[in-house]
């Protein structure tokens, strides 16, 4: 009886950090929206960039889990937002390099303090 409850107990826990995981992201890119004018999807995909560095666009599908398919639009959009820059890779032509261009870099420093606080709330 005992193993059971505490395997139950485990098996409860087991969804408690995803269920956060997805509140706190929802609440911080919520806030983050009015600081800046991206989807959810194209905030995480400059923040990743932001940590990483110049990614293939291969790379932050798969990071993020994003289809193939939907990074073409979304990478299409953060280019005319003018968040990021395309170039390609120097050693192979069909490796397509995703950067963050200085508007989005000097937006992120500026809107950091409001980041850290929908954090902190």
């Amino acid at each position: 009886m005992k193993d059971n409850s505490i395997n139950d107990l485990v098996s409860d826990l087991l969804y408690i950090p995803p269920l956060i995981d997805r509140t706190v992201k929802r609440k911080i890119l919520n806030h983050t929206r009015n600081l800046v004018d991206l989807t959810p999807l194209q905030f995480e995909v400059v923040k990743l960039i932001e940590k990483e560095g110049q990614l293939h666009v291969a790379e932050i599908g798969n990071t993020l889990e994003i289809a193939k398919a939907q990074m073409t639009k979304l990478i299409d959009k953060l280019v005319e937002l003018n968040f990021v820059d395309r170039s390609f890779d120097k050693k192979d032509r069909r490796i397509i390099n995703i950067a963050l261009t200085g508007h989005a870099k000097e937006t992120l420093k500026k809107t950091k303090k409001q980041f850290h606080d929908a954090i902190k709330e």
